[in-house]
């Protein structure tokens, strides 16, 4: 797995309201994800994330944090993060 993955930050707000939560939410996030995923299976930025937004609900939009594109089913199943503390 690609632990030296260079991750852009997002902007961080200068306020400590929900834009900044969610800022540094989106980074650990991203963190915990880059850990056990390749980088180019790893989408975390605005354009990459904004065509996730929606799942048919177009009343009920929202942009990811990120998004995981794990390459094999062992992949996506046996890196446990989706059982970790990391992500809940």
């Amino acid at each position: 797995m690609n632990t030296a993955l260079a991750l852009s930050q997002p902007p961080q707000p200068a306020s400590s309201g929900p834009a900044a939560q969610r800022a540094q939410r989106q980074t650990e996030v991203v963190r915990a994800l880059a850990a056990v995923l390749p980088g180019h299976a790893l989408l975390h930025t605005p354009e990459d994330t904004t065509p996730y937004e929606c799942d048919g609900l177009t009343a009920y939009r929202e942009r990811p944090l990120a998004v995981a594109l794990p390459e094999t089913y062992a992949c996506a199943r046996g890196s446990g993060l989706w059982h970790s503390e990391a992500l809940r």
